[in-house]
């Protein structure tokens, strides 16, 4: 039996359907009740909307315990109507076109890493280089004015499933010119994050031309020979040695993506396109769903980000680079890639190399502070597979003994279970709009069995009051239920 579609304005649209029919006699389905009634839903104020997400909290506990008692007799035959249905309220969860971009982007980056990029063999992606990046910035430019980042800083980590950390290198990078008007953004950002100095920096560079080709050496080794891929996996090695993909964490796709094409820009004099690109790019969150989906494990998007908001990947004292050590600052490049690299050890540790500690890491003593600063592992990078190398003359269009190679299945044709795919959304969707919302609108979205407690809700409040009773009430009617049922299977086993 499909899940039923639920949401507090479905409450809403079947108390608007019934209102219909008993004031007006007119008889409406529930899409047409969803459609006309939208707008109404939209304009209700919090307050309003209260009884509808109890009648929902109710309903959802309700289906969590007994599906069959919860979902209506009427409503199990009419699968394709749910779908449907489901389909409308799906499309209204999304509160803007660019969070749907930024979903849709999300999908394309784990087809990407799935059918292109990751290695088909074990030994190959253990030892495959998993470029980290990150940028600090002093502002970002309005849309009106150009919509660009003002960087601040740079750093590129390398890292792999066996070893962990095995090298980094750092810039700080002085700006261009700022536009006029957002010299104060400028000072108030930099003096609330990294505090880099807007000016008179002696350790920044402006030589974009020397970073860039800095950047371009630590991500490109040695390049396969582009005649000799005819088979999958000589293809996936030249991608990896030719155009390799740096990570980062979601929410910073748009500053990474348009300060790696203006750094490009700055040194070769036009603009990349996407076949020109140096790197391609990839959430930090897309490579951890899919390595650890080879491995049977579901981890969901949510998850990852909540984890890596913890003050465990925040403040990272000791992977700081010198200058924001001695100041005491968390917003260093250094801290947040190697951050990045905690968390996918964290995720992916147990799953490839167990015997590998988690925090792998690089000490960032004794380095010069007036050079490109690095610190590497060994004395010369170990490259990836190239087309002298032993594993390269392996036969590419035979699986080795430790092929993953049935495990890539194409990402779209893959069998998922509908509900915990449609929760995986409704998780992602959640976060996101939470993001953007007031503290407010926050609270009416926390969980059903777990009340965050820095959401700051006021001792003095009537209606927050009302609202956790409420909350509670239902889960000990949950509570009540289901010791009921275990009592039951007591009863029956013991007969």
């Amino acid at each position: 039996m499909p899940r039923p579609s639920r949401s507090p304005f479905f409450f809403f649209a079947r108390e608007f359907q019934h209102r219909c029919e008993r004031d007006r006699g007119q008889r409406i389905s529930i899409n047409e009740a969803i459609a006309a009634c939208y707008d109404d839903w939209k304009a209700l104020p919090v307050e309003a909307k209260q009884p509808y997400k109890t009648q929902y909290d109710e309903w959802r506990m309700q289906y969590r315990v007994n599906p069959a008692q919860a979902c209506p007799p009427n409503q199990r035959g009419h699968e394709n109507k749910q779908v449907k249905n489901d389909r409308i309220l799906r499309q209204r969860d999304i509160p803007s076109a660019d969070l749907k971009l930024h979903y849709d982007r999300f999908s394309l980056e784990r087809i990407f890493l799935t059918n292109e990029y990751l290695p088909l063999d074990k030994s190959e992606l253990l030892s495959m280089p998993i470029y980290i990046i990150n940028f600090q910035i002093f502002c970002e430019i309005d849309v009106e004015d150009g919509g660009q980042f003002v960087p601040a800083e740079i750093c590129i980590l390398c890292y792999t499933l066996n070893e962990g950390v095995t090298m980094y290198e750092q810039r700080f990078i002085k700006p261009d010119k700022i536009p006029s008007g957002y010299m104060s953004s400028c000072l108030e950002h930099t003096n609330e994050t990294h505090q880099i100095p807007l000016k008179d920096f002696c350790e920044a560079t402006d030589n974009y031309k020397q970073i860039y080709h800095e950047l371009k050496s630590f991500v490109q080794t040695t390049i396969n020979d582009a005649s000799n891929h005819s088979d999958d996996r000589s293809r996936r090695r030249y991608l990896r040695s030719s155009q390799p993909c740096v990570f980062f964490p979601s929410l910073e796709y748009e500053q990474t993506s348009k300060l790696l094409d203006w750094l490009q820009e700055k040194a070769e004099g036009k603009a990349p396109t996407k076949d020109t690109r140096l790197v391609n790019l990839s959430s930090i969150e897309s490579l951890i769903m899919v390595l650890a989906e080879l491995k049977k494990h579901h981890v969901s998007h949510d998850d990852i980000e909540k984890t890596f908001a913890n003050a465990a990947y925040s403040f990272m004292i000791e992977e700081r680079c010198p200058y924001h050590a001695q100041l005491g600052v968390n917003h260093c490049s250094v801290a947040r890639c190697h951050a990045g690299a905690k968390l996918i050890s964290a995720y992916l540790n147990q799953l490839f190399a167990p015997e590998r500690p988690v925090s792998a890491k690089i000490t960032t003593e004794d380095r010069s502070q007036n050079s490109f600063m690095s610190k590497r592992t060994q004395s010369n990078r170990t490259p990836t597979a190239t087309h002298n190398e032993p594993v390269a003359k392996v036969d590419s269009s035979k699986d080795t003994n430790d092929s993953m190679a049935s495990s890539y299945r194409p990402f779209d044709q893959r069998k998922q279970n509908d509900e915990i795919t449609k929760l995986q959304q409704q998780n992602f969707h959640r976060l996101l709009s939470n993001a953007q919302s007031t503290d407010s609108s926050h609270n009416d979205h926390l969980s059903d069995y777990a009340i965050d407690s820095h959401s700051q809700i006021s001792d003095n409040s009537n209606t927050e009051r009302t609202r956790l009773n409420q909350r509670k009430l239902v889960l000990l009617k949950a509570i009540q239920s289901i010791d009921e049922q275990i009592e039951e299977l007591n009863l029956n086993s013991d007969t």
